[in-house]
């Protein structure tokens, strides 16, 4: 049998490989169809502040998701790297705001104005893999869970982004590893048990 790292780094290689063979035509087209879905959420649509990635290469584009919380009157944030606490925290990301690359090339704003102690009602995750418990799989910084469990953003709905192909019937898990509150994709909504580690609940119409 495998060791959970060991399965982790297979996921990640086979995920990163399926997301290469996407064009990007197919990419922008399936994340329209995730954000759609998104922005129907009751969660959502009562949100104040979102907080959202901005996304790399493969990842479910979020521009339209920022569009929309603009159009309708929500504060965005997004998070940036913050030197003194050596780690991720939540910053607002106004019209205009100039983007750069940050730790790892991912984008972030380039003069962070950190939310402090506000929390957003919202936090829309990036993520290699998930499972129906609500376990999510990234990248291998542990960046999302410091964030929840270090900072306000821990109080907000964590709703995770992917593409179909991005799910796994079960995922390698910490007690300390942060849970997804739901995950939405391009055909479905998965809202996960609060407390549990299975019996997630779709939603798919």
């Amino acid at each position: 049998m495998r060791e959970p790292e060991q399965v982790k780094a297979a996921i990640r290689a086979e995920i990163r490989a399926a997301r290469r063979r996407m064009s990007e035509d197919e990419v922008r087209e399936r994340s329209r169809a995730v954000i759609a879905r998104l922005a129907g959420m009751e969660e959502f649509r009562a949100a104040a502040a979102v907080a959202c990635y901005i996304a790399m290469p493969g990842e479910v584009r979020t521009e339209s998701l920022v569009a929309i919380c603009r159009a309708a009157g929500k504060r965005v944030a997004a998070p940036a790297f913050r030197e003194d606490a050596g780690g991720y925290e939540l910053a607002w990301l106004d019209p205009g705001a100039r983007i750069v690359p940050g730790p790892g090339k991912a984008p972030e704003p380039a003069a962070p104005q950190w939310l402090g102690a506000i929390a957003p009602d919202i936090v829309v995750t990036p993520l290699l893999a998930f499972d129906p418990a609500g376990n999510r799989l990234g990248h291998g910084g542990g960046h999302y869970d410091r964030l929840f469990s270090e900072t306000p953003a821990g109080r907000a709905f964590r709703v995770g982004l992917a593409f179909d192909f991005q799910m796994r019937p079960e995922l390698p898990a910490r007690p300390h590893d942060v849970m997804l509150n739901a995950v939405v994709t391009e055909s479905a909504l998965r809202r996960m048990a609060p407390a549990a580690r299975g019996g997630g609940r779709n939603e798919t119409g």
